[in-house]
């Protein structure tokens, strides 16, 4: 009797053994996808903001520094600064999430006109300065 009692004890310290390794894998398991999915979303935030964002909460005008090669969200577009062209042109990228955010339409504004004011998805913006890496502008709503 003893003996069958000492199996039965060794039988379920195992079981309870096997059964929290279980628990604790399948637990890290789910537990790192769900950072992952937290950690891709803030960065996602972070490349979609960087180098300045212009929401309605903001006061307008607001001046914006475009990076080349870099999203910014501004108003209800993303734009996405490109350098300028061999004929002083800013090149500029404007994507709409709301119509269609895997498609960018591009514009090509020359300088002087854009340092005047010009429009791109229904909203206003003025050049302040434009270099090869990096445009400045006034987002004006």
């Amino acid at each position: 009797m003893k003996k069958s009692m000492k199996n039965q004890l060794i039988g379920l310290v195992a079981f309870l053994i096997f059964g929290a390794g279980t628990f604790a894998g399948l637990y890290f398991l789910v537990g790192n996808q769900q950072a992952s999915a937290v950690e891709t979303a803030a960065l996602t935030a972070r490349v979609m903001t960087d180098g300045g964002l212009a929401d309605a909460g903001q006061r307008l005008p607001c001046k914006v520094l475009l990076r080349r090669d870099s999203r910014h969200r501004v108003g209800n577009a993303i734009l996405v600064y490109r350098g300028l062209t061999a004929d002083r042109r800013a090149r500029i990228d404007v994507i709409i999430p709301a119509l269609d955010p895997a498609v960018a339409y591009p514009f090509r504004i020359p300088t002087k006109k854009g340092k005047k004011g010009f429009s791109m998805a229904r909203q206003q913006y003025r050049m302040l300065s434009v270099g090869k890496n990096q445009l400045k502008i006034l987002f004006e709503g």
